[in-house]
Protein backbone atom coordinates (compact mmCIF):
# COMPACT_ATOMS: atom_id res chain seq x y z
CA UNK A 1 0.00 0.00 0.00
CA UNK A 2 2.56 2.55 1.10
CA UNK A 3 4.94 1.97 -1.81
CA UNK A 4 2.25 2.63 -4.43
CA UNK A 5 1.42 5.94 -2.77
CA UNK A 6 5.12 6.76 -2.64
CA UNK A 7 5.37 6.33 -6.40
CA UNK A 8 2.71 9.00 -6.84
CA UNK A 9 4.19 11.35 -4.24
CA UNK A 10 7.67 11.02 -5.73
CA UNK A 11 6.36 11.81 -9.22
CA UNK A 12 4.41 14.82 -7.98
CA UNK A 13 7.39 16.13 -6.02
CA UNK A 14 9.59 15.94 -9.12
CA UNK A 15 7.22 18.46 -10.73
CA UNK A 16 6.65 20.62 -7.66
CA UNK A 17 9.56 20.15 -5.21
CA UNK A 18 8.11 22.22 -2.36
CA UNK A 19 4.31 21.99 -2.24
CA UNK A 20 2.38 23.94 0.37
CA UNK A 21 0.22 20.92 1.18
CA UNK A 22 -0.98 17.50 0.02
CA UNK A 23 -4.67 16.82 -0.64
CA UNK A 24 -6.16 13.32 -0.80
CA UNK A 25 -9.69 12.67 -2.04
CA UNK A 26 -10.09 9.61 0.15
CA UNK A 27 -9.66 5.83 0.21
CA UNK A 28 -6.39 6.35 2.04
CA UNK A 29 -6.90 2.73 3.09
CA UNK A 30 -8.65 -0.27 1.57
CA UNK A 31 -10.37 -1.32 4.81
CA UNK A 32 -10.56 1.45 7.39
CA UNK A 33 -10.99 -1.02 10.24
CA UNK A 34 -7.37 -2.15 9.80
CA UNK A 35 -5.08 0.40 11.37
CA UNK A 36 -2.06 -1.36 9.88
CA UNK A 37 -3.10 -0.11 6.44
CA UNK A 38 -2.98 3.53 7.53
CA UNK A 39 0.28 2.82 9.34
CA UNK A 40 1.75 1.33 6.15
CA UNK A 41 0.79 4.40 4.13
CA UNK A 42 2.28 6.74 6.69
CA UNK A 43 5.33 4.62 7.45
CA UNK A 44 6.40 4.30 3.83
CA UNK A 45 6.01 8.04 3.27
CA UNK A 46 6.83 9.60 6.62
CA UNK A 47 9.49 11.84 5.04
CA UNK A 48 6.73 13.46 2.95
CA UNK A 49 4.18 13.70 5.75
CA UNK A 50 6.71 15.09 8.22
CA UNK A 51 7.36 18.02 5.91
CA UNK A 52 4.09 18.67 4.08
CA UNK A 53 0.63 18.83 5.72
CA UNK A 54 -1.80 16.19 4.45
CA UNK A 55 -5.55 16.82 4.27
CA UNK A 56 -7.81 13.81 3.62
CA UNK A 57 -11.45 13.46 2.59
CA UNK A 58 -13.22 10.47 4.09
CA UNK A 59 -13.64 7.74 1.45
CA UNK A 60 -15.94 4.73 1.44
CA UNK A 61 -12.98 2.38 1.88
CA UNK A 62 -11.80 4.41 4.86
CA UNK A 63 -15.17 3.67 6.44
CA UNK A 64 -15.12 -0.04 5.61
CA UNK A 65 -15.24 -2.35 8.57
CA UNK A 66 -17.41 -4.93 10.22
CA UNK A 67 -20.10 -2.32 10.86
CA UNK A 68 -19.39 -0.04 7.85
CA UNK A 69 -18.99 2.94 10.15
CA UNK A 70 -16.26 5.55 10.36
CA UNK A 71 -13.37 3.62 11.85
CA UNK A 72 -9.80 4.79 12.10
CA UNK A 73 -10.25 8.29 10.70
CA UNK A 74 -10.67 9.21 14.37
CA UNK A 75 -6.88 9.18 14.24
CA UNK A 76 -6.78 12.02 11.70
CA UNK A 77 -5.91 15.10 13.72
CA UNK A 78 -8.26 17.80 12.48
CA UNK A 79 -10.66 20.02 14.38
CA UNK A 80 -14.10 18.81 15.44
CA UNK A 81 -16.71 20.53 13.26
CA UNK A 82 -19.67 19.13 15.18
CA UNK A 83 -22.41 16.78 14.01
CA UNK A 84 -22.74 13.03 13.91
CA UNK A 85 -19.29 12.46 12.42
CA UNK A 86 -17.74 15.71 13.58
CA UNK A 87 -15.83 14.06 16.39
CA UNK A 88 -13.84 12.07 13.85
CA UNK A 89 -12.80 15.16 11.97
CA UNK A 90 -14.48 13.75 8.88
CA UNK A 91 -15.53 17.19 7.59
CA UNK A 92 -13.79 20.48 8.13
CA UNK A 93 -12.51 23.65 6.45
CA UNK A 94 -9.43 25.84 6.61
CA UNK A 95 -7.93 28.98 5.10
CA UNK A 96 -4.53 29.20 3.46
CA UNK A 97 -3.50 32.66 2.32
CA UNK A 98 -6.46 33.75 0.17
CA UNK A 99 -7.82 30.23 -0.42
CA UNK A 100 -10.67 28.63 1.52
CA UNK A 101 -10.72 24.81 1.42
CA UNK A 102 -13.77 22.78 2.47
CA UNK A 103 -13.44 19.00 2.99
CA UNK A 104 -16.71 17.05 3.10
CA UNK A 105 -17.65 13.56 4.23
CA UNK A 106 -19.90 12.17 1.49
CA UNK A 107 -18.24 8.77 1.14
CA UNK A 108 -20.50 6.45 3.12
CA UNK A 109 -19.91 2.85 2.07
CA UNK A 110 -23.51 1.72 1.92
CA UNK A 111 -25.60 4.77 0.99
CA UNK A 112 -25.52 8.23 -0.56
CA UNK A 113 -27.15 10.08 2.33
CA UNK A 114 -25.54 13.23 3.72
CA UNK A 115 -25.33 13.93 7.44
CA UNK A 116 -27.83 16.68 8.30
CA UNK A 117 -25.46 18.26 10.83
CA UNK A 118 -22.76 18.43 8.17
CA UNK A 119 -25.16 20.10 5.76
CA UNK A 120 -26.09 22.73 8.37
CA UNK A 121 -22.42 23.35 9.07
CA UNK A 122 -21.66 23.52 5.33
CA UNK A 123 -24.28 26.19 4.71
CA UNK A 124 -22.92 28.26 7.59
CA UNK A 125 -19.32 27.82 6.49
CA UNK A 126 -20.07 28.80 2.90
CA UNK A 127 -22.05 31.87 3.99
CA UNK A 128 -19.29 33.03 6.34
CA UNK A 129 -16.68 32.47 3.65
CA UNK A 130 -18.72 34.35 1.02
CA UNK A 131 -18.74 37.38 3.32
CA UNK A 132 -14.98 37.20 3.86
CA UNK A 133 -13.41 39.78 1.56
CA UNK A 134 -10.00 38.14 2.04
CA UNK A 135 -11.10 34.97 0.23
CA UNK A 136 -10.15 34.90 -3.46
CA UNK A 137 -10.62 31.18 -4.16
CA UNK A 138 -12.98 28.57 -2.69
CA UNK A 139 -12.26 24.88 -3.22
CA UNK A 140 -14.30 21.88 -2.10
CA UNK A 141 -12.87 18.37 -1.80
CA UNK A 142 -15.03 15.26 -1.32
CA UNK A 143 -14.80 11.60 -2.13
CA UNK A 144 -17.88 10.65 -4.14
CA UNK A 145 -18.44 12.59 -7.36
CA UNK A 146 -21.75 14.19 -8.26
CA UNK A 147 -20.74 15.09 -11.81
CA UNK A 148 -18.65 12.84 -14.03
CA UNK A 149 -18.83 10.73 -17.20
CA UNK A 150 -19.73 7.44 -15.54
CA UNK A 151 -22.80 5.23 -15.27
CA UNK A 152 -22.53 3.92 -11.71
CA UNK A 153 -25.55 4.11 -9.38
CA UNK A 154 -27.54 6.45 -11.58
CA UNK A 155 -30.07 5.48 -14.19
CA UNK A 156 -30.84 9.09 -15.12
CA UNK A 157 -28.06 9.57 -17.65
CA UNK A 158 -30.55 10.71 -20.28
CA UNK A 159 -31.17 13.84 -18.19
CA UNK A 160 -27.64 14.86 -18.98
CA UNK A 161 -25.35 14.32 -16.06
CA UNK A 162 -24.48 10.69 -15.14
CA UNK A 163 -22.88 11.24 -11.77
CA UNK A 164 -23.06 8.91 -8.80
CA UNK A 165 -25.88 10.34 -6.76
CA UNK A 166 -28.96 12.34 -7.63
CA UNK A 167 -29.54 12.80 -3.88
CA UNK A 168 -26.16 14.39 -3.32
CA UNK A 169 -26.35 16.50 -6.48
CA UNK A 170 -29.66 17.97 -5.37
CA UNK A 171 -28.33 18.82 -1.92
CA UNK A 172 -24.84 20.06 -2.77
CA UNK A 173 -24.73 21.58 -6.26
CA UNK A 174 -27.08 24.53 -5.58
CA UNK A 175 -25.07 25.49 -2.48
CA UNK A 176 -21.80 25.38 -4.40
CA UNK A 177 -23.25 27.65 -7.09
CA UNK A 178 -24.98 30.03 -4.66
CA UNK A 179 -21.86 30.68 -2.62
CA UNK A 180 -19.34 30.97 -5.41
CA UNK A 181 -17.34 27.75 -5.11
CA UNK A 182 -14.70 27.73 -7.83
CA UNK A 183 -13.74 24.04 -8.05
CA UNK A 184 -15.10 20.82 -6.58
CA UNK A 185 -12.40 18.13 -6.39
CA UNK A 186 -13.87 14.59 -6.51
CA UNK A 187 -12.49 11.05 -6.37
CA UNK A 188 -13.87 7.48 -5.96
CA UNK A 189 -14.50 6.60 -9.61
CA UNK A 190 -11.42 5.18 -11.37
CA UNK A 191 -11.19 7.63 -14.23
CA UNK A 192 -10.43 11.27 -14.99
CA UNK A 193 -12.99 13.91 -15.86
CA UNK A 194 -13.52 17.66 -15.79
CA UNK A 195 -16.72 19.58 -16.38
CA UNK A 196 -17.56 22.92 -17.85
CA UNK A 197 -19.00 25.45 -15.35
CA UNK A 198 -22.23 23.93 -14.02
CA UNK A 199 -25.12 26.12 -12.93
CA UNK A 200 -27.44 23.77 -11.04
CA UNK A 201 -28.30 20.25 -9.87
CA UNK A 202 -29.24 18.90 -13.30
CA UNK A 203 -26.02 19.51 -15.20
CA UNK A 204 -26.94 22.72 -16.98
CA UNK A 205 -23.87 24.41 -18.42
CA UNK A 206 -23.70 27.88 -16.88
CA UNK A 207 -24.82 30.74 -19.09
CA UNK A 208 -22.51 33.27 -17.44
CA UNK A 209 -20.61 34.54 -20.46
CA UNK A 210 -17.54 32.43 -19.70
CA UNK A 211 -15.00 31.84 -22.44
CA UNK A 212 -11.89 29.72 -22.96
CA UNK A 213 -8.37 30.74 -23.80
CA UNK A 214 -4.95 29.10 -24.07
CA UNK A 215 -1.96 30.22 -22.04
CA UNK A 216 1.38 28.37 -22.09
CA UNK A 217 -0.34 25.11 -22.97
CA UNK A 218 -3.11 25.45 -20.35
CA UNK A 219 -6.75 25.53 -21.43
CA UNK A 220 -8.23 28.24 -19.23
CA UNK A 221 -11.89 28.78 -18.45
CA UNK A 222 -12.20 32.57 -18.17
CA UNK A 223 -14.71 34.02 -15.68
CA UNK A 224 -16.66 30.77 -15.25
CA UNK A 225 -19.22 32.19 -12.82
CA UNK A 226 -20.12 28.68 -11.60
CA UNK A 227 -18.27 25.65 -10.17
CA UNK A 228 -16.12 23.33 -12.26
CA UNK A 229 -16.09 19.70 -11.09
CA UNK A 230 -12.92 17.64 -11.45
CA UNK A 231 -12.46 13.93 -10.86
CA UNK A 232 -9.03 12.39 -10.36
CA UNK A 233 -9.80 8.85 -9.29
CA UNK A 234 -7.47 6.57 -11.25
CA UNK A 235 -5.44 4.60 -8.73
CA UNK A 236 -3.80 1.74 -10.56
CA UNK A 237 -4.57 -0.76 -13.30
CA UNK A 238 -8.31 -1.15 -12.68
CA UNK A 239 -9.94 -0.32 -16.00
CA UNK A 240 -13.68 0.35 -16.09
CA UNK A 241 -13.97 -0.01 -19.85
CA UNK A 242 -15.92 -3.27 -19.78
CA UNK A 243 -17.84 -2.81 -16.54
CA UNK A 244 -21.19 -1.31 -15.59
CA UNK A 245 -19.19 1.57 -14.08
CA UNK A 246 -17.51 2.40 -17.37
CA UNK A 247 -17.32 5.96 -18.66
CA UNK A 248 -20.06 6.74 -21.12
CA UNK A 249 -18.98 6.68 -24.78
CA UNK A 250 -17.88 10.14 -25.82
CA UNK A 251 -20.89 10.64 -28.09
CA UNK A 252 -23.23 9.90 -25.14
CA UNK A 253 -21.51 12.07 -22.57
CA UNK A 254 -23.56 15.00 -21.31
CA UNK A 255 -22.83 18.50 -22.53
CA UNK A 256 -21.42 19.53 -19.17
CA UNK A 257 -18.37 17.22 -19.55
CA UNK A 258 -15.34 19.04 -20.96
CA UNK A 259 -12.77 16.21 -20.79
CA UNK A 260 -12.76 12.56 -19.66
CA UNK A 261 -10.41 9.58 -19.89
CA UNK A 262 -10.51 5.98 -18.70
CA UNK A 263 -7.10 5.59 -17.08
CA UNK A 264 -5.27 2.44 -16.01
CA UNK A 265 -2.48 4.08 -13.99
CA UNK A 266 -1.92 6.06 -10.81
CA UNK A 267 -2.93 9.68 -11.29
CA UNK A 268 -2.27 12.96 -9.53
CA UNK A 269 -2.51 16.69 -10.17
CA UNK A 270 -0.38 19.72 -9.43
CA UNK A 271 -2.52 22.71 -8.42
CA UNK A 272 -0.96 26.17 -8.51
CA UNK A 273 -2.66 29.50 -7.83
CA UNK A 274 -1.06 32.69 -9.08
CA UNK A 275 -3.25 35.67 -8.23
CA UNK A 276 -6.36 35.52 -10.38
CA UNK A 277 -5.37 32.33 -12.21
CA UNK A 278 -5.46 28.66 -11.20
CA UNK A 279 -3.23 26.27 -13.15
CA UNK A 280 -3.67 22.49 -12.95
CA UNK A 281 -1.40 19.79 -14.39
CA UNK A 282 -3.37 16.52 -14.40
CA UNK A 283 -0.97 13.58 -14.82
CA UNK A 284 -0.51 9.86 -14.45
CA UNK A 285 2.61 7.86 -13.65
CA UNK A 286 3.67 4.45 -14.98
CA UNK A 287 6.94 2.94 -13.79
CA UNK A 288 8.22 6.33 -12.77
CA UNK A 289 7.40 7.89 -16.14
CA UNK A 290 5.04 10.87 -15.91
CA UNK A 291 2.53 11.58 -18.68
CA UNK A 292 0.14 14.51 -18.97
CA UNK A 293 -3.60 13.93 -19.07
CA UNK A 294 -4.36 17.60 -19.64
CA UNK A 295 -3.35 21.07 -18.50
CA UNK A 296 -6.26 23.30 -17.56
CA UNK A 297 -7.10 26.22 -15.34
CA UNK A 298 -9.40 29.05 -14.36
CA UNK A 299 -8.84 32.75 -14.88
CA UNK A 300 -11.01 35.25 -13.06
Amino acid sequence: IGQEFRTVLTAAKSMLPNPDMLLSGGDFTDFGQYMWEAAAQIGANEDFFAKYPLFIADGNHDQKGDSYNVANLVNVNVADSGGANGGTGSYYSFDYNHVHVIVLDNGAENNNNLDSNMMTWLGQDLATNAANTDTEWTLVMMHKPIYTAIRENDNTTAAGYSGLSTTQRTALAPLFTQYGVDVVMQAHAHLYSRTKPIADAVGTVANTGWTTSTENGYTLTVNPGAPIYTLLGAAGPQSLTNSSRAPLPFAEQPACIAHSEDLHEHSFAIWRIDGDTLYVDACYVNGGTISTIEKFGIKK
